[in-house]
């Protein structure tokens, strides 16, 4: 569950840029999204904008690599 994910802005050297979240909404397609990437404490290691795209989506569950 995206609930469940650990995950640090402070981590990552680039914020979020919104502009490209919402560009990945506009743009959607399900067979064309990638897994996000968390290690195995549910820490994310990859997909910021990915989560902050499933957040906003109201999105449960999405997918991932655990490393």
């Amino acid at each position: 569950m995206i609930e469940k994910i650990k995950y640090n802005q402070d981590d990552y050297p680039n914020p979020i840029n919104l502009r490209q979240v919402f560009d990945m909404i506009d743009e959607f397609h399900p067979f064309g999204f990638h897994p996000i990437r968390i290690n195995k404490d549910g820490v994310l290691v990859d997909g910021q904008h990915r989560l902050k795209f499933a957040q906003l989506c109201c999105l449960k569950f999405i997918d991932v690599f655990v490393e």
